[in-house]
C-alpha cells in the first residue's frame, strides 16, 4: 500500500528541467559544449536558442577560458548555396537558407550576424537587380528577411 502511494506521488510530480537550474549553472554547463554544437542545440526549444545567443553564455565561456573563434562558410553546391561552420576537422551544416538564393548577391558579416544583400533575379525574362536583404544570426542559427533596400543592388562591394 505504501509503495503504491509513493508511485502515484512520483508520477504526478512534473520532472525538473535543465532550464530550471540557476542561470550560472546552466551557462557554465553550456559554455563547456563546443559552439559547433549550437545548430543542433538551437533546435531543442526557443529557450535554448535564447540562451545560446545571450551575452551570459559568452561571459561564461570567457570565465572558464573557453572563448571560441569560428568561421562561417558559404559553399555553392550544385547551384544550391549552403552555410557551414568551419571547425578544425570538419564542416558542420547550419540551417538551410529558406529563401531563393539570388545570383550575384553580396554577403557581409559583423559579429555573429551575416547579411545577404541584393543580387540578380529574373522577372518576365529580364534580369533585374534586387532590393532584398536577409540576415542569418549564427548565435541562434535563424534566418530573417529584413526590410528591402531603397536602391536595388547586384554584385555590390561590401
Amino acid at each position: 500500500m505504501k509503495k503504491k502511494k509513493e508511485e502515484s506521488l512520483s508520477s504526478s510530480e512534473s520532472p525538473l528541467s535543465f532550464l530550471s537550474l540557476p542561470h550560472d549553472i546552466v551557462f557554465n554547463t553550456l559554455a563547456r559544449i563546443p559552439r559547433t554544437s549550437n545548430p543542433n542545440l538551437s533546435l531543442v526549444s526557443k529557450s535554448f536558442r535564447s540562451l545560446l545567443s545571450s551575452p551570459g553564455l559568452e561571459a561564461a565561456r570567457s570565465l572558464i577560458g573557453r572563448p571560441e573563434k569560428y568561421l562561417h562558410v558559404c559553399l555553392n553546391l550544385n547551384n544550391n548555396p549552403r552555410w557551414f561552420i568551419l571547425s578544425q576537422r570538419e564542416l558542420i551544416p547550419t540551417p538551410s537558407f529558406p529563401y531563393r538564393h539570388l545570383k550575384s548577391s553580396s554577403a557581409v558579416s559583423t559579429g555573429s550576424e551575416t547579411y545577404i544583400i541584393g543580387g540578380e533575379l529574373v522577372v518576365n525574362g529580364r534580369k533585374e537587380r534586387s532590393k532584398r536583404v536577409f540576415l542569418i544570426d549564427f548565435k541562434t542559427h535563424q534566418w530573417r528577411k529584413l526590410p528591402n533596400m531603397r536602391l536595388s543592388r547586384k554584385e555590390a562591394v561590401v
